[in-house]
């Protein structure tokens, strides 16, 4: 593991002083400078610098991200990672999410009387998934599923989307639920969309459709 960190650090260092030099060639030239958020020093963002390469977040953007990602997770490509705020000013409140022990993958802000709007602690996008499949995909459906699949019922987080309705302090959940055989053959292609309450922590309004073919 640790030289799984010290490749990333290497690419992300060597990425910095590619970035460096191509932005020091534009501004001789006289373009427009970009900068590659991986190239960007920690302890100067938090410090407040290089706040305007921050991407804006609408606060529906961020609560559909923060539900997909969540605080911290695993993926293949980063292997550990995690989102946390990183510096606040009169206007935004700024994060990162961030590769243990190593770089930023991503860099976005959200306006904070907006973020004031949802409760961090309340946005667990693992127990919400967990839960819509228990309770909003249907057992015969799964019965169904686990019938023409040698006996296995796969899941995947990527097929959920999500819609943050701020008034109500609910949250629109899609799940897309697509699976071929070995040969190809359909299995299942349905959406499943129910409402989420996250004060009540309950689904409501539940629709389900067969997806046809385009």
């Amino acid at each position: 593991m640790y030289m799984k960190y010290g490749f990333l650090c290497l690419i992300a260092i060597c990425t910095a002083f590619t970035v460096l030099a191509a932005d020091k060639s534009k501004e001789r030239k006289g373009k427009p400078v970009t900068i590659n958020i991986m190239s960007l020093p920690i302890a100067e963002i938090e410090a407040g610098q290089h706040l305007s390469h921050a991407q804006v977040y609408s606060l529906s953007q961020f609560v559909g991200y923060y539900l997909k990602t969540g605080a911290s997770g695993q993926s293949k490509k980063y292997d550990r990672e995690h989102t946390r705020i990183i510096y606040t000013d009169n206007q935004f409140t700024y994060f990162v999410r961030q590769v243990e022990n190593a770089y930023i993958i991503h860099f976005f802000k959200i306006q904070t009387s907006e973020l004031k709007q949802v409760d961090l602690d309340g946005l667990d996008g693992k127990q919400i998934r967990k839960q819509f499949i228990d309770e909003v995909v249907s057992e015969a459906d799964k019965l169904h599923v686990k019938k023409k699949n040698h006996g296995f019922i796969h899941h995947f987080d990527s097929n959920f989307t999500y819609h943050f309705l701020p008034d109500k302090q609910q949250v629109e959940v899609i799940y897309l639920w697509k699976l071929t055989d070995d040969l190809g053959f359909k299995i299942i292609n349905k959406q499943y969309r129910a409402v989420y309450d996250l004060e009540s922590k309950q689904f409501s309004d539940i629709r389900i459709s067969s997806v046809k073919k385009k």
